[in-house]
């Protein structure tokens, strides 16, 4: 399991700032119709034998998806990175679209799925199958 995190002042890590990170995602969201890839998608309470929050726990409460996201941010800084809810994307279609929270990574060139496809096989290029599905999946960027 990949260990996400490592920071140990997780005063910043509260629920009002995972939507004010929404928000500020959304202020700069282009539901262009290209394509993008989601490095996480989960719920408050979501189990992911895949990966370890900061704390040792396959459980990840809304600060651990926060502190997912922010890494995220960082590794891809170079590009736009979106902390949205599923039901932001009209490419996401679910009973539970109210509660998933996504980071999304948009390099800004991707214009098909199978350009996606490509992006994660090179940024994660020991995965593949299911592995690759959960660590780096393709989203169009379009409105609900």
């Amino acid at each position: 399991a990949t260990k996400v995190g490592n920071k140990p002042d997780r005063a910043g890590l509260r629920p009002e700032n995972v939507r004010r990170a929404l928000d500020e995602s959304l202020a700069r969201l282009d539901t262009d119709g290209d394509w993008a890839v989601s490095l996480s998608a989960k719920q408050d309470g979501t189990r992911d034998d895949r990966q370890l929050t900061s704390s040792g726990s396959h459980v990840f409460r809304l600060p651990d998806i926060l502190e997912l996201h922010e890494e995220i941010e960082s590794t891809y800084a170079w590009t736009d990175v979106y902390l949205l809810k599923a039901e932001d994307l009209g490419s996401t279609v679910g009973a539970d679209d109210d509660k998933i929270w996504m980071t999304i990574v948009d390099p800004g060139w991707l214009t098909t799925r199978e350009d996606a496809e490509a992006w994660c096989e090179v940024e994660f290029s020991w995965l593949s199958g299911d592995d690759l599905d959960n660590a780096c999946y393709p989203r169009q960027l379009r409105a609900p």
